[in-house]
C-alpha cells in the first residue's frame, strides 16, 4: 500500500486519490511516515504481528515503534484526554514481569507469587500450619482439648474443656457462671434430694419389711427391746402401746371404747344432748368458740341468702343488709337556697338506688317554672325528661304541665314558699333510668302540685339541681340509701 505525505500539488487528481488511499489504510507499511502529523495512526507490516502506532505530535513514530521503548505500555488518561505510554511498572502484565510463558501453569503461578494451595479445591489438615482459629472465624480458639472433658463455650473466648468426670460425677449449672462438676452431698443439695429434709435415709429397722415407715412409726418400734415378746402387757406398755387394761377394754363396742378414752360420754347417736364444748381448754362455753377455722360466708353468699351450711359474721349481716335495701336511709348535709340561679347536691355514692329529695320553703325572687334535673359525672342532664305536673288550688279549675327538660313544677310569683319532697327510685340500672315521684304545696297549703316521670342517665346519677330564677330563701337536702 502507498503512502503520501498528504500535501495536495500540482498533479491534483493523482495526489488526491495516493491521500485518500493513505488514510483508508491507516498509512500501512514497513517504515514510519516522512511527514508525520499529531494524532495520526501507522500500522507498521515490517513484522508479524503487525502493530499500530501512534504520533503523538512531539515524539518521532520511530520512539513508538516498541524497538526504542522497549517495556512501554499505553496507558488511559481519562475520558476525552489522549491515552500516552508509560513506562511499564510492577503491575502491569507484561512477559518480562509474571506472565514469562503463560502456556505453562506452574511458571504463571510461579511468576504471580502464588503457592501449590492456589490449586486445591479442598484444604485439610496438611495444608493447615497456622495460629488457633478463632472462635469469631469459626474455629475453637485452642489447639488441645482434654480427651473426655465437656466443652465449655466462652463467648467470642477460646472454648474450654473440663476435667474428665469421675464416678458418681455430674455437670450441675446455676444459671449465671460456668457449671461445675459435683458429687455427694453437694450434688444431691444441688439438685434436691438433700438426705433428711428432701428425701427419707435408709434405716435398718426397714431391712425385714416392705412396708412404708415414717419417723414417727420407727421412734414407736425404738421403745421396744430387742427379742421382745410382743404379746407382754408390760413391753408393749412401756412403749405407750394400746391395751385392753389401759383404754382399749372394748374395741368392738363404741360406747365402751369411747368411755376408756375419756370421750365425752356413751354416744350411741350423732346428736349432742345436755353437753358443754370446752373450745379453748379453759371451760368457754359454745357462745365464745373460737371459728377461725370454721367455713364463713362470702358477701356474696350472704347477699344471696341460699347457703344454710356456712357461717354469717355481723360483717356479712351488714353488708346483705345494705346491699338488699334493708339499712335504712343516708341523712345528706342540708343546703341553704339563698343565693345564685342553680342549687346542686353531689357526691351521691355509687350503688344508690333510692332518692328522696326534701325542699324546705324554697324560694326565688321570680315567677316562672322550678325543674329538678339529675346528673352524671359528666355534669347535670337538661334533655331527656319525660314529665307530667298537676296542679290543684283554691281559684282556678286544675292545671296540666309537661316538661321535657326536668321534673316541673309551676312558680308563679316570687312570695312562694315550696315545701315538699321528691322520690327517685332507680328502675333500670343497665341504663340508668330512674322514676321520679313527687308532691309540693304553696302559699300555706292553697296549691298543691302532684307529678310524674322518667329519666334515663348517661352513667350512673351522683348529683341532683334545682335550677329557675335566683333563690333567695328556704333550703334543700337529701337521703338516700
Amino acid at each position: 500500500m502507498s503512502q503520501h505525505d498528504m500535501t495536495v500539488d500540482t498533479a491534483f487528481g493523482q495526489d488526491v486519490q495516493d491521500s485518500l488511499q493513505a488514510l483508508a489504510s491507516t498509512s500501512k507499511g514497513g517504515t514510519a511516515p516522512s511527514t508525520p502529523y499529531a494524532g495520526q495512526q501507522w500500522l507498521d507490516d515490517s513484522a508479524s504481528p503487525w502493530v499500530l502506532k501512534i504520533y503523538d505530535g512531539a515524539v518521532t513514530l520511530a520512539k513508538l515503534d516498541g524497538t526504542g521503548t522497549s517495556g512501554h505500555v499505553l496507558t488511559s488518561n481519562g475520558i476525552g484526554v489522549a491515552p500516552s505510554y508509560q513506562a511499564a511498572g510492577s503491575g502491569d502484565l507484561l512477559s518480562t514481569n509474571n506472565l514469562s510463558d503463560v502456556a505453562n501453569i506452574a511458571t504463571s503461578r510461579t511468576n504471580l507469587g502464588l503457592g501449590s494451595l492456589a490449586v486445591k479445591n479442598t484444604i485439610n489438615n496438611d495444608d493447615w500450619s497456622g495460629t488457633d482459629l478463632s472462635v469469631a472465624n469459626g474455629g475453637t480458639g485452642t489447639s488441645i482439648l482434654t480427651d473426655g472433658g465437656i466443652l465449655l463455650g466462652s463467648g467470642t473466648g477460646a472454648i474450654t474443656a473440663t476435667a474428665v468426670l469421675a464416678d458418681g460425677e455430674m455437670i450441675v449449672g446455676d444459671g449465671t457462671t460456668d457449671p461445675s462438676i459435683e458429687s455427694g452431698a453437694t450434688l444431691r443439695a444441688s439438685i434436691g434430694v438433700a438426705i433428711g429434709s428432701d428425701v427419707q435415709a435408709h434405716s435398718a429397722v426397714l431391712d425385714a419389711t416392705t412396708a412404708s415407715f415414717l419417723i414417727a412409726d420407727e421412734s414407736k418400734l425404738d421403745g421396744i427391746e430387742a427379742l421382745a415378746d410382743v404379746t407382754d402387757a408390760t413391753n408393749i406398755a412401756a412403749a405407750g402401746g394400746l391395751l385392753s387394761g389401759n383404754n382399749l377394754s372394748d374395741v368392738g363396742t363404741a360406747a365402751t371404747a369411747l368411755s376408756n378414752l375419756g370421750g365425752i360420754g356413751a354416744a350411741t347417736t350423732d346428736t349432742l344432748t345436755n353437753k358443754t364444748i370446752d373450745a379453748n381448754g379453759t371451760g368457754n362455753a359454745i357462745s365464745n368458740i373460737d371459728i377461725g377455722n370454721a367455713i364463713a360466708a362470702s358477701q356474696a353468699e350472704a347477699e344471696a341468702g341460699t347457703d344454710n351450711t356456712k357461717l354469717v359474721t355481723p360483717l356479712r349481716v351488714k353488708q346483705a343488709i345494705t346491699t338488699l335495701g334493708g339499712g335504712g336511709l343516708t341523712l345528706g348535709t342540708e343546703l341553704a337556697t339563698t343565693s345564685g340561679t342553680s342549687q346542686t347536691i353531689g357526691s351521691i355514692p355509687a350503688g344508690t338506688k333510692k332518692i328522696t329529695v326534701t325542699c324546705a320553703s324554697m324560694e326565688t325572687n321570680s315567677a316562672g317554672d322550678l325543674e329538678l334535673r339529675l346528673g352524671d359525672s359528666g355534669g347535670v342532664e337538661a334533655t331527656g325528661y319525660i314529665c307530667s305536673c298537676h296542679e290543684f288550688n283554691e281559684a282556678s279549675s286544675p292545671e296540666v304541665h309537661a316538661s321535657t327538660t326536668g321534673f316541673v313544677i309551676n312558680y308563679l310569683d316570687s312570695s312562694q314558699l315550696v315545701i315538699g319532697a321528691f322520690e327517685l327510685t332507680l328502675e333500670d340500672s343497665s341504663s340508668n333510668t330512674w322514676i321520679c315521684a313527687y308532691q309540693v304545696t304553696m302559699n300555706g297549703g292553697d296549691r298543691t302540685q302532684f307529678g310524674t316521670g322518667s329519666k334515663s342517665l348517661s352513667g350512673e346519677l351522683t348529683q341532683i339541681s334545682f335550677v329557675g330564677g335566683t333563690f333567695d330563701g328556704g333550703a334543700i337536702n337529701i337521703s338516700y340509701q
